[in-house]
């Protein structure tokens, strides 16, 4: 350990065992960089400062001028009984010369700052099973992409459906196995995207299947507009001797009558293996982990299959990489042990994360909207916007006009109808209820609190009232789900509905949806039906009145009320006192605007 200076702080640096059989001794160099500075450099080697088995420890000096310090590890050299293995044959360096571990560091003055490197080496494995394997701790671990048998001849595997042949398929393949543990055995992989040179972008998810996923090839043949005339996905698990081997493959039609279409197209994903499940896909917090990278050409733009076979680590698009220390996150998982697979991520739909309110359909061609949304699957909104404001926040409104609404979204109790949306009045998005709206589509009901002698709804959605003698009030209510806090009146008009010698009165001040007269005259109000009473009125509002049948109009025009909270139900209350044939109709003509 080094001693720091007076006032200065101190790093405790520990590498975690690596966890491969046979391995006797491992090299490292450890730098500390402080504002750019190296503070010091030291090669140690694991049979000096650890378990000999790639396990270090080490304690040194770090800057505490500077409050964060950078820690730099260098993996120089694996050694098995002694005998250097050699990097980039016997093993994927995580972290050679020039490509540094690193991880940051708080110093303090005069206290231990512990840093922990945790990293996981894939090491080439030899294996009966495999081909060719690498081991990531205690799985031993495959992959390839396949376009053509051993013999250079195309790989013929999944049937075109026009021609009823076998055609051109491209085979993704994961296999991992850790030992005879089954359960143990967890692979990972990403969406497989395909991105082409004409800008067409297509995925294929692995969750999918198991067997044919069928996407869209509709013909006739030559069919020159779709890449894949059959995608497949197998997954599952295969008993050996002594062993349990978990695989995923995935299997691609390419359609060659397509190839100049896209021109040039590449074929990208990742995937990985672990000893039990990642938390959410993620791999462990702070641990460098290896992870298989591919990165293959199917097609030229001259229109040339370049797929051909491409065995991990061969060079030729199929790789080991590794994962920083944030970790990575892979989209699905499959245990061997399990039939089901689990999801992590969003779908990668056509090289795009779908809207949360659409899947990824064909399964390998477009986002689409789920039921009960539009859009085009990139973004959807509900297919049922429930009032003019809806439209609005949906970044429909193209201005003040009709438009088609559905009160209860995509419920059953009001059906989709049209409203005419004022979009010009300050808040935009009111929506225009008018006689024939509130009765056929918000439920319009008339309910009397003091019954009168005659009350209806007539034959063009108008209620009314008339009474012999005594009192009466009544209120009329519709439901309005999407909610509003606020109303204004358009075009308003109120009847009077008395007798032959009679006439009908306003003078009462409406203040309780309980009552709507005294002895002598009535009122007619609007406001929230579950409120205590109404807002405005008649009495308030316009002047004093007496007649036998004639109308008036709501003399403030627009104005606005605003009712104070979000309320449900607008309610038009009405009475009238006194021993004459006496009544309204409260809502003669005109509309009212809710917001």
């Amino acid at each position: 350990a080094d001693t720091p200076a007076a006032g200065g702080g101190r790093v405790a640096i520990d590498v975690a065992p690596l966890s491969l059989p046979g391995l006797s001794d491992v090299e490292y160099t450890l730098t500390v960089v402080a504002n750019g500075a190296t503070v010091w450099t030291k090669t140690l080697r694991s049979s000096a400062y650890g378990d000999g088995a790639g396990a270090i420890s080490y304690v040194g000096t770090c800057d505490a001028e500077f409050p964060q310090n950078t820690v730099e590890l260098v993996l120089e050299a694996l050694e098995v009984g002694g005998t250097p293995l050699v990097a980039g044959v016997d093993y994927a360096n995580p972290a050679p010369t020039g490509s540094p571990l690193t991880l940051v560091a708080d110093c303090v003055a005069d206290q231990d700052t512990p840093v922990t490197f945790d990293v996981t080496v894939a090491r080439a494995a030899t294996q009966g099973f495999f081909d060719v394997a690498v081991q990531f701790e205690d799985l031993f671990c495959s992959a390839k992409l396949d376009c053509e048998k051993d013999t250079g001849d195309p790989l013929t595997l999944l049937f075109d459906p026009l021609t009823g042949e076998r055609d051109l398929t491209a085979v993704l393949a994961l296999a991992c196995t850790a030992g005879p543990d089954a359960a143990a055995s967890t692979l990972h992989l990403n969406d497989l995207i395909v991105t082409c040179d004409d800008g067409s972008v297509f995925s294929v998810m692995p969750d999918q299947g198991p067997g044919n996923l069928s996407p869209s090839f509709p013909g006739p043949a030559p069919d020159t507009t779709h890449l894949f005339f059959q995608t497949a996905v197998f997954r599952g698990e295969e008993p050996l001797a002594g062993a349990h081997k978990a695989y995923w493959n995935v299997a691609l039609g390419l359609n060659a009558d397509a190839f100049a279409t896209f021109h040039r197209c590449v074929l990208t994903t990742r995937g990985t293996a672990t000893d039990g499940a990642l938390t959410d896909g993620w791999t462990r917090p702070g641990a460098v982990w290896p992870y298989v990278d591919w990165n293959v050409e199917l097609f030229s733009a001259d229109g040339a299959t370049r797929c051909t076979q491409h065995g991990l680590g061969d060079g030729n698009g199929v790789a080991i990489a590794y994962t920083t220390t944030a970790g990575a996150q892979f989209a699905v998982s499959f245990a061997a042990a399990l039939p089901a697979v689990t999801r992590h991520l969003d779908p990668v739909c056509a090289g795009v994360v779908c809207d949360p309110n659409a899947s990824c359909v064909g399964p390998v061609d477009h986002c689409a909207c789920n039921t009960d949304y539009v859009g085009d699957g990139l973004s959807c909104i509900p297919a049922y916007l429930e009032s003019c404001q809806a439209i609005v926040d949906a970044g429909l409104s193209t201005g003040s006009g009709t438009y088609d609404i559905d009160p209860d979204g995509a419920g059953t109790a009001y059906a989709t109808h049209t409203v005419y949306c004022d979009m010009s009045t300050p808040g935009e998005g009111w929506t225009e209820i008018t006689l024939a709206d509130a009765r056929n589509y918000f439920g319009g009901t008339m309910v009397a609190v003091d019954g009168a002698t005659i009350a209806a709804i007539d034959a063009s959605y108008r209620p009314y009232t008339q009474d012999s003698s005594g009192d009466h009030t009544y209120h009329y209510t519709f439901e309005f789900p999407a909610g509003f806090s606020e109303f204004y009146l358009s075009n308003y008009v109120i009847k009077a509905n008395s007798g032959s010698g009679y006439t009908s009165e306003t003078g009462f001040t409406q203040t309780s949806w309980g009552t709507a007269h005294n002895t002598g005259a009535g009122d007619i109000s609007f406001g929230d039906g579950d409120a205590a009473g109404p807002v405005t009125s008649y009495t308030r509002e316009v002047a004093t009145f007496s007649c036998a049948t004639c109308t008036t109009a709501w003399t403030p025009g627009s104005t606005v009320y605003p009712i104070g909270s979000t309320a449900t139900r607008f309610r038009i209350g009405w009475g009238e006192g006194g021993t004459q044939f006496e009544g309204w109709y409260p809502w003669w003509s005109g509309s009212i605007f809710l917001h």
